[in-house]
């Protein structure tokens, strides 16, 4: 094993000892304030970008920017091989970023997009994007590819479902986890949006097939459920 993964096995290892854990988000879940909630929030590792007096929504995003912070600094300690599969892991950031962008086009407000440094994908002209063809041309030159859509709502989805295609191909030990959120965007994409797959399959092949064809919920359930089986 080289140093570099030593490094980043030793990185990790801090990060799962530092974090809350499911008794500590149980406590900040159940606060009975926001200001009690960001109290506990600020003495612990989140205090990076968690800050008191901050509304719900600084602080939910402060929390989320804070995992990306961590992650950006455990794959800085890790060989190129595991600097990808984080890469691919913080698609989820990118996906909030893409929907910060296209939000902006309609309200007119600035784009305060997660940094992702080394881990970005998508070129930085994504920020200056003034229609969503600008958006889905920066996809195209990106680990994301062609959304084939440019209307937004149906490029986000498509985004969510690629996202967890690349997990599923690119993370080890993470197929059944990619295939289980598969499972909760495709079903909201059929029954919720009212959605389904075009003429180009939408990216869920950890789901298998038969699945385009359920008519409820039920149905999508019983039709993926060999897939997830024990998942």
């Amino acid at each position: 094993m080289s140093t570099a993964w030593v490094a980043g096995g030793v990185r990790g290892r801090s990060l799962i000892r530092r974090r809350l854990g499911r008794t500590g988000a149980r406590a900040v879940a159940t606060s009975p304030s926001l200001e009690l909630a960001i109290d506990q929030l600020v003495r612990s590792p989140y205090v990076h970008d968690v800050r008191v007096g901050q509304s719900l929504a600084e602080a939910q995003r402060a929390v989320s920017a804070t995992v990306l912070w961590h992650i950006r600094v455990l794959a800085g300690w890790l060989p190129r091989g595991g600097a990808e599969v984080v890469r691919t892991l913080a698609g989820g950031w990118e996906i909030a970023n893409v929907a910060l962008v296209l939000a902006s086009m309609r309200a007119a407000a600035p784009v305060a997009p997660y940094e992702l440094g080394a881990l970005a994908t998508i070129p930085r002209r994504l920020f200056s994007a003034s229609a969503p063809s600008d958006v889905r041309r920066s996809l195209v030159v990106s680990a994301w590819g062609d959304p084939d859509t440019d209307e937004p709502s149906e490029l986000l989805s498509w985004m969510r479902l690629r996202w967890g295609e690349r997990v599923a191909a690119a993370v080890p030990g993470a197929s059944d986890w990619a295939a289980g959120y598969l499972a909760l965007v495709v079903a909201r994409e059929l029954f919720v949006e009212g959605r389904r797959p075009g003429r180009r399959r939408w990216p869920a092949w950890p789901l298998g097939t038969g699945w385009e064809k359920a008519s409820s919920i039920p149905d999508f359930a019983r039709r993926v459920a060999p897939r997830l089986a024990g998942r």
